[in-house]
């Protein structure tokens, strides 16, 4: 697991050309805070989306830096309340208590797609496909993509977002949908 490392700057108040930093670690980090010397300073932390592996970063940054971040924090945080994307996995051969002596499974009463393969080299070769055929996509359909899929957002804030009817982003998803769908040689 990663550990914690924070940067404050050497000289706050000095407008160098080249910063100094001071490299804190956890304990020390939050023993600052609590003096004088750390009144008004503000610190953000970089990278590490859930990576484990990975140190956590914290820097000091000017005040409209942090805001920024602060803010952009906060449309993540609402965004992951509002839209759970999140769903529990369950394996296919995972037992389900019918109440009788026959075990079911969620194959079972789910089923199998067709379309959905179990073997790895194929799903593998489909998945690089499908990376080839987006990034194919314009700049605009590519972001398109990434709210609806990527961060989970409902058609409703998208076209909020971006200014537009709901039923335009609908229209624009399903020709996309069909696009790549036809690029991948699959029926539609």
């Amino acid at each position: 697991m990663g550990r914690r490392r924070f940067f404050i700057r050497k000289n706050p108040g000095k407008q160098e050309a080249v910063k100094e930093w001071i490299e804190l670690e956890g304990a020390e980090f939050y023993r600052f805070l609590r003096t004088d010397e750390a009144k008004g300073r503000y610190f953000i932390r970089l990278g590490n989306d859930g990576d484990s592996e990975c140190d956590e970063i914290y820097m000091e940054v000017p005040k409209n830096k942090y805001r920024a971040w602060k803010a952009d924090e906060n449309r993540k945080l609402y965004r992951r309340k509002r839209n759970p994307c999140r769903q529990k996995v369950v394996s296919l051969s995972a037992s389900i208590s019918s109440g009788d002596d026959e075990d079911l499974t969620v194959e079972d009463l789910v089923g199998t797609d067709d379309s959905v393969t179990s073997d790895p080299a194929i799903r593998q070769i489909q998945t690089a496909s499908l990376i080839r055929h987006i990034a194919e996509l314009t700049p605009g359909e590519k972001e398109l993509l990434r709210m609806r899929y990527w961060n989970c957002m409902k058609q409703e804030e998208i076209a909020e977002e971006l200014g537009t009817s709901q039923q335009n982003i609908q229209q624009r998803l399903n020709r996309l949908e069909r696009k790549l769908a036809r690029r991948m040689g699959e029926k539609v």
